[in-house]
C-alpha cells in the first residue's frame, strides 16, 4: 500500500514537472508577450494592466497543459512511472550547481554586478509609468532595449513583492532547469541516455555548460606560468577568444534575459528532433510558436538560429531524405498524411492562424529596434574575427564534429544528420553575423549545444563498437569533457564569490537599498526620499559622474546619464547636449540669466514634468539655488546633500 502511494506521489511530481510546469513557462511567456505587447498598441499600458496579461496567461497556459497531462494521465498505464531511489540519480549532478545558485540568490551585487542598473532602470519605468517605455538615457526618446522581458519581470515583482534582481535571479534558475529538463527528454529521445541513471544527469550538465571547455587549461596555464594571481572567470579564454565566452555560467547568473533565450533554443532543439523521428504532435507545434515568440520579445537573436540553423537544418535533411527519389516523396506524403491523422486537419489550420497572429506583432516589435534605434543585424561576406572566437569556444569539440561528418557520410542517419546539418548552419552564420557590441558571440551558446550533440554521437559510437579499446577511449573522452564541465564551474563560482562582497546592497520588500556594510550618506538619503515623496513620472537630474548603481536608489528616471555600451549612438548629438546641459547646471558659476534659459529649454523638452536635484553643498551652496529659484524639498543636516525641485510650477 505504501508503496503505491510513494509511485503515485512520484508519478505526480514527474507529470507535473515535466509536463506542466516547464512548457509553462514557456507558453505562458509567450502569451504574456504577444497579448501584452498588442495591448500597448491600443492603449497606454500601466503595472496593473501587466498583471492582467500576466494572471491570465498563467491561467489560460496552466489549464490548457493541465488538461493535456490528464489526459495523458488516463490514455498511460500507471505501472510505466514508479518510483525507486534510481530515479533520483539523474539529478545528482545537478549538485554541482548548488554553491553558484545560492550565491544568486543571497548576494544582491551577484544579482545586479553586470547591467543591473540599466534593467532595474526599464523596469521602475514600467512599474511607476505607462508602457510604452522611453529610452532610461535620454527620456522623450524611444527605448532602444528589449523591454517585454522588463515588463514580464515588472509583473512578476508586483505579485511576489521582491526587489527586481531577486525576481530576475528565480526566473534565470527556473530557466536553466527547464533547459536542463529538455536536454535530458532530447537525450532520452536520441538515445544516448536512459531515464534512471547518473549517465544522463552528467550529459545533461556537459551539453549545456560546453561552451570554452578549455577554459580550465588556459588557467592551468597562467597558473603555471604564475602570470595572474587573482584570476578572473574571463581569464579561461585563449587570445584568440571573447572574453564574455568564459562560460554559460558567467552569462545566464546575471540580471539578463539570455537564460530564457537558452531555453528557446534547447525545446526548439528538442521539437525539431521530434519532427525527425516522426514524432511531432500538436503540443510540439505549440512550443516551437512559444520558443519564437519568447525569442522575439527577449532575445531576437535565438530565432535567428531557431529559424537558420535548426529550421534551416531540418529542411536541408528533409529534402535529402525525402525528395531524392520517387519513394522517398511518396514518403513524404506519408508522413504528411501520418501528421494530419494524429494532429487534426482543423487543429493545424487553428495552429497556424493563432501563430501568425500572436506572431507577428511580435516580430513588428524586434524589427524596431534595428529600423528606428540604429540597432543594425547584418551578415557580413568576409570571415572576420568571428571565426577565432568559435574556435576558440570549440576547440575541443570542433575534432569531434568532424569525425562525426565523416561517420554520417558512411551510414547516415536522419537525427545525427540533422544535427551536423544545424550545426554546421550555425556555425556559418555565427562567422559572418555582425551585432552591436560585438553581441554575435551570443550565437556561439547555441551552436555549442549541438557540437556537443555531435560529440557525443561520436563517444556513444565508440562505446558500442564492441572493442575494448574503442570503450576506453569513449569512456576517456567522456571523463575529461565532464572533469573540464566541473573545474569550469568551480573556477566561475569561486569568481563570483570573490565579486559578490564588492558592494553591498540589501532590499526592503521591492526596493534597493545600500547596505549596512556601505555607510549611508546624505546623498543616499535624498535618493531615498525622492523615492518615497515624488510623482512616479518625476525626473532626476544627477551628475553624469554619479556611480550607474546610484541610479537604482531613487526608482525614477534620469534627465540623462552615463553612456553604456551603444545605447545612445543612434542618438549621439542629443546625448552630447544634455550631458554639456548637466554640466551647466551643476556649475556653480552659472549665471541666474543663463540658469533660467537652461531650465527652461530642459523642461520645455519634457513638459509637465518635475525635475528634481541631489546638490551637495560643496558643488553649490543654498544661497545660489534659492537665487535660481529651486524649491528646497529635502535637506539632510549632517552632509549637506540636499534636494531641490527644479522647475516649483511642476510640484508632484
Amino acid at each position: 500500500m505504501i508503496n503505491r502511494q510513494v509511485d503515485l506521489l512520484w508519478r505526480i511530481l514527474v507529470v507535473a514537472t515535466v509536463d506542466v510546469l516547464s512548457p509553462l513557462l514557456l507558453i505562458s511567456l509567450a502569451l504574456f508577450a504577444s497579448l501584452g505587447y498588442i495591448l500597448t498598441l491600443l492603449m497606454p499600458v500601466s503595472i496593473h494592466h501587466w498583471q492582467t496579461v500576466l494572471l491570465l496567461s498563467l491561467i489560460i497556459s496552466l489549464l490548457c497543459l493541465s488538461l493535456r497531462a490528464y489526459q495523458g494521465w488516463r490514455a498511460s498505464d500507471c505501472s510505466e512511472v514508479q518510483f525507486s531511489w534510481r530515479s533520483l540519480l539523474p539529478f545528482l549532478p545537478l549538485l554541482i550547481f548548488l554553491p553558484v545558485f545560492r550565491l544568486e540568490l543571497t548576494e544582491p551585487y551577484a544579482q545586479i554586478i553586470w547591467h543591473g542598473d540599466l534593467h532595474v532602470g526599464y523596469i521602475h519605468q514600467i512599474l511607476y509609468g505607462a508602457t510604452p517605455v522611453d529610452s532610461i538615457f535620454l527620456p522623450g526618446y524611444p527605448g532602444n532595449l528589449y523591454w517585454l522581458y522588463h515588463a514580464y519581470l515588472a509583473a512578476v515583482v508586483r505579485v511576489i513583492l521582491l526587489a527586481p534582481p531577486l525576481a530576475a535571479s528565480i526566473l534565470n534558475m527556473a530557466a536553466i532547469l527547464s533547459s536542463l529538463l529538455w536536454i535530458a527528454l532530447m537525450l532520452m529521445r536520441l538515445r544516448m541516455a536512459s531515464g534512471r541513471t547518473i549517465h544522463l544527469g552528467l550529459l545533461a550538465v556537459l551539453v549545456y555548460c560546453a561552451v570554452n571547455l578549455t577554459g580550465p587549461l588556459t588557467v592551468s596555464e597562467q597558473l603555471l606560468a604564475a602570470s595572474n594571481e587573482h584570476l578572473a572567470a574571463q581569464d579561461m579564454v585563449p587570445k584568440i577568444g571573447f572574453s564574455r565566452l568564459h562560460s554559460v555560467l558567467g552569462k545566464v547568473m546575471n540580471f539578463t534575459s539570455f537564460p530564457l533565450a537558452l531555453l528557446s533554443f534547447v525545446a526548439a532543439l528538442n521539437v525539431c528532433i521530434r519532427i525527425v523521428r516522426e514524432d511531432l504532435d500538436l503540443f510540439g507545434l505549440a512550443i516551437l510558436t512559444a520558443c519564437v515568440m519568447v525569442g522575439l520579445a527577449t532575445q531576437p537573436i535565438v530565432v535567428l538560429y531557431i529559424v537558420i540553423s535548426l529550421i534551416g537544418g531540418l529542411t536541408v535533411t528533409g529534402c535529402g531524405f525525402w525528395l531524392g527519389s520517387p519513394d522517398r516523396r511518396s514518403a513524404l506524403r506519408s508522413y504528411w498524411r501520418r501528421l494530419t491523422r494524429r494532429i487534426g486537419a482543423r487543429y493545424l489550420l487553428v495552429w497556424l492562424l493563432l501563430s501568425v497572429g500572436l506572431t507577428l506583432p511580435l516580430a513588428k516589435y524586434a524589427l524596431e529596434f534595428t529600423t528606428v534605434n540604429g540597432v543594425p543585424i547584418q551578415i557580413g561576406l568576409a570571415v572576420t574575427g568571428n571565426l577565432g572566437m568559435i574556435v576558440a569556444a570549440l576547440a575541443l569539440l570542433l575534432p569531434l564534429f568532424f569525425v562525426q561528418t565523416m561517420a554520417n557520410v558512411r551510414r547516415p542517419r536522419r537525427a545525427e544528420i540533422f544535427i551536423q546539418i544545424s550545426a554546421f548552419i550555425g556555425f556559418l552564420m555565427t562567422v559572418g553575423l555582425v551585432l552591436p557590441d560585438r553581441n554575435q558571440y551570443k550565437g556561439v551558446f547555441f551552436i555549442s549545444i549541438l557540437f556537443a550533440l555531435s560529440a557525443l554521437f561520436v563517444q556513444r559510437a565508440l562505446q558500442k563498437s564492441g572493442r575494448s579499446i574503442s570503450r576506453v577511449i569513449a569512456q576517456a573522452i567522456l571523463a575529461a569533457l565532464l572533469a573540464l564541465v566541473a573545474a569550469k564551474v568551480v573556477i566561475v563560482t569561486r569568481y563570483y564569490e570573490s565579486k559578490a562582497g564588492a558592494r553591498s546592497f540589501a532590499y526592503d520588500d521591492i526596493h534597493i537599498n545600500y547596505g549596512n556594510r556601505i555607510e549611508a550618506t546624505g546623498f543616499e538619503e535624498a535618493l531615498s526620499w525622492i523615492r518615497s515623496h515624488t510623482s512616479g513620472d518625476a525626473l532626476v537630474v544627477l551628475p553624469i559622474r554619479v556611480n550607474k548603481y546610484t541610479h537604482m536608489i531613487h526608482e525614477r528616471q534620469l534627465y540623462v546619464r552615463r553612456a553604456q555600451y551603444f545605447f545612445v549612438d543612434g542618438l549621439a548629438a542629443e546625448y552630447e547636449r544634455r550631458a554639456k546641459q548637466i554640466s551647466r547646471l551643476y556649475t556653480a558659476e552659472t549665471g541666474e540669466n543663463n540658469y533660467r534659459d537652461l531650465l527652461e529649454e530642459m523642461t520645455s523638452e519634457l513638459p509637465g514634468r518635475a525635475f528634481y536635484a541631489v546638490v551637495e553643498v560643496d558643488d553649490i551652496s543654498p544661497e545660489t539655488m534659492r537665487s535660481r529659484g529651486a524649491a528646497l524639498v529635502f535637506s539632510h543636516p549632517e552632509d549637506g546633500a540636499n534636494v531641490y525641485l527644479l522647475n516649483p510650477e511642476n510640484r508632484s
